[in-house]
């Protein structure tokens, strides 16, 4: 029987052999980002860089993982002193006296404001302590209770921001305002980046998007089994637009809750992104009106997000959605469980 030639043996040698695990150097910040496997090649694109960030890994994933949330293309939205500001600004001249301060009338309008806030926090308190007594489950298992309202959503198009919008009757928005108690939280449990970003990941999932007999629920993912994970059905209408909206609303939600102000959502959605580090700046300028002077579908549900940046830095961060990231790939098991759960309002 005639041997195998020689090249075919080193071949089978060569693809049997066990091999030797090689590091990767992941640049974040540099002359030049990216993932190199000597550092010689690292130390390039380093040297000379001010503030240059880059870190040593046995796997290719988590080089990858260390650039995506370090790197400086990831949009970042500091809303904590536009908070202050507006809180602390005067809304005319003639409201304000003695060198900035608000007149006694106005300072006892604040204070009635006040006492009618505590009120409506204790009424609020007293209403889930009495659900809660009678078994009532007012959110999914994930999620702490809360007495969030129905809202009625728009159809959208997977990472679009058109979709189809026949009703352009007004509608409230409701904020799901989360009972998370930031002195109870373990802050342990929770996972930092580099830059001390406390990271969570989102994702929306919708089947037959767009289609009559869609089914959508939304995925928040802080990590194995942690107590905020959120796996729910869309509030309202099936679709993908709206899941993304939502599981980004409730991660911003219970991350300020728990008492974190720095927060870096990671989401396979660039829609979602668009929105919140883009358009939306531009669409409340102009009174939620399009460039193509179309009004802004999902309007509503983009106001909540809005306001549940308030008070945050938000950086987000964008993955490839299916590509084996654990985070994104978990954060979209909860969305389609969700999914699951979800009945048309009618």
């Amino acid at each position: 029987m005639p041997r195998p030639p020689l090249s075919r043996l080193l071949a089978v040698l060569k693809l049997t052999a066990p091999r030797k695990k090689m590091p990767y150097y992941a640049v974040a910040r540099g002359i030049k980002p990216g993932i190199y496997e000597s550092w010689p090649e690292c130390q390039k694109n380093i040297v000379g860089y001010a503030g240059a960030r880059y870190k040593k890994f046995s796997t290719e994933s988590e080089a990858k993982e260390f650039v995506q949330e370090n790197s400086l293309t990831c949009p970042v939205v500091d809303r904590r002193e536009a908070s202050k500001k507006e809180a602390s600004a005067p809304t005319s001249t003639s409201q304000v006296q003695n060198g900035g301060r608000l007149s006694p009338t106005l300072l006892e309008m604040k204070a009635s404001l006040k006492n009618l806030q505590k009120g409506v926090s204790q009424l609020r308190t007293q209403f889930e302590e009495y659900v809660a007594s009678r078994g009532t489950n007012l959110h999914s298992k994930h999620v702490p209770p809360s007495s969030a309202q129905k809202r009625r959503h728009e159809d959208d198009s997977d990472d679009d921001e058109s979709d189809d919008d026949d009703d352009d009757e007004a509608r409230p928005s409701s904020s799901k305002k989360l009972n998370v108690e930031a002195k109870s939280v373990d802050k342990s449990k929770f996972s930092m980046d580099s830059d001390e970003y406390l990271i969570v990941y989102t994702d929306g999932a919708c089947w037959m998007n767009g289609k009559q007999g869609a089914k959508a629920g939304v995925g928040v993912y802080f990590g194995p089994d942690h107590p905020l994970n959120v796996s729910e059905p869309v509030k309202g209408r099936a679709t993908n637009n709206m899941a993304e909206i939502q599981a980004a609303t409730y991660a911003l939600e219970l991350a300020q809750a728990a008492g974190f102000t720095k927060v870096a959502v990671h989401t396979d959605s660039q829609f979602m992104i668009n929105c919140a580090s883009s358009w939306m700046k531009n669409w409340k300028k102009k009174g939620w009106v399009k460039s193509d002077g179309e009004p802004v579908k999902n309007k509503e549900e983009l106001i909540v997000l809005d306001a549940a940046m308030e008070g945050l830095v938000v950086k987000w961060v964008h993955v490839k959605g299916h590509a084996g990231h654990e985070g994104n790939e978990e954060a979209d098991k909860l969305a389609r469980q969700g999914a699951k759960l979800y009945k048309s309002e009618g």
